[in-house]
């Protein structure tokens, strides 16, 4: 069986919080060209490249994260997500092993029963006919 592999030694952080700008509206409908108008030649077209590129933003200020506030969270999840595992996938396979454990350990049960009672018959019904010999012997010398 392998063994279990350790936990990491250190957890990364996040340093850096990063939001994306807003998604830009589509333009309205009577500015989208339809089947009836001409197409637009490249230079016309710029206009919808310029409303669909989205315009960069100034960097959010760094907000600290309480690592051990993190780590605890994500400890959480991680136990959540081996609890649906265990129960899910885990239990079923260990009750099929759990099984066949259990055959296995009463047959090997049953099998040095069968092998050791007729000795232990055996020796019982000797000392039985020893201890009535005994006995017999005792009553006809009396």
């Amino acid at each position: 069986m392998s063994q279990p592999s350790l936990p990491p030694v250190s957890v990364p952080t996040l340093t850096e919080v990063v939001e994306w700008a807003p998604a830009v509206p589509p333009p309205p409908l009577d500015a989208v060209p339809t089947l009836h108008d001409e197409v637009p030649v490249l230079c016309d077209a710029a206009w919808l490249v310029e409303r669909t590129t989205p315009t960069p933003t100034q960097p959010q200020a760094f907000t600290p994260v309480d690592e051990a506030q993190l780590t605890q969270r994500i400890l959480e999840q991680i136990e959540q997500q081996l609890d649906t595992l265990f129960s899910e996938r885990l239990s079923p396979l260990m009750l099929a092993v759990l099984d066949r454990a259990v055959e296995e350990l009463a047959a090997h049960a049953r099998n040095e029963l069968a092998s050791t009672l007729p000795g232990i018959v055996s020796q019982a019904v000797s000392q039985e006919l020893s201890q009535r010999q005994d006995r017999g012997a005792a009553m006809s010398s009396d």
